[in-house]
């Protein structure tokens, strides 16, 4: 399927860039160019899906592997259906549009500073609790405001039944 592909060709890209002796970093790019290439785009674009893609790829990365997965269609030569176009259009301009929008922990407005100034500890929980803020706040971007963040950040022992 799509996946085997972009995992195939993720495999060979790694392998030659590391015989041509390339640097970590040039390694590591093009290997997520290659591994998402791939993405479907039979779903209908929205805002949140546009979020999403920049959130996973990252900012630098959404623009190249958008010209990549053109290039890769134009290079197959065979017709596109004119809705998957019109759908791939739509999804670009939403990725333009939420490029502004927070996608990464370090955009959300609370940080692990202020979860433990409200009585988290250290650990793997506060990082599972900022992944968890920044999937709220990619799915609507307006709850990203300390207050509320916070409030989502409920503590563990909130679920026992309070301190």
């Amino acid at each position: 399927g799509i996946h085997e592909h972009a995992a195939e060709g993720a495999r060979i890209a790694r392998a030659a860039l590391r015989r041509l002796t390339y640097d970590n970093d040039t390694v590591a790019h093009v290997v997520k160019l290659v591994r998402e290439h791939a993405y479907g785009d039979d779903r209908e674009p929205s805002e949140e899906g546009a979020r999403r893609f920049l959130a996973r790829v990252g900012r630098t990365a959404a623009g190249e592997l958008l010209v990549l997965r053109r290039s890769d269609r134009l290079a197959r030569g065979t017709p596109e259906r004119a809705d998957r176009v019109e759908r791939r259009t739509r999804f670009e301009r939403l990725v333009g549009e939420q490029s502004h929008q927070p996608v990464t922990i370090g955009e959300l407005a609370v940080d692990g500073t202020d979860l433990l100034a409200a009585g988290w500890e250290e650990g793997p929980a506060l990082g599972t609790t900022l992944r968890t803020l920044l999937d709220a706040v990619l799915a609507d971007p307006s709850l990203n405001r300390r207050d509320g963040l916070l409030a989502l950040a409920r503590l563990p022992s909130d679920d026992a039944g309070g301190p």
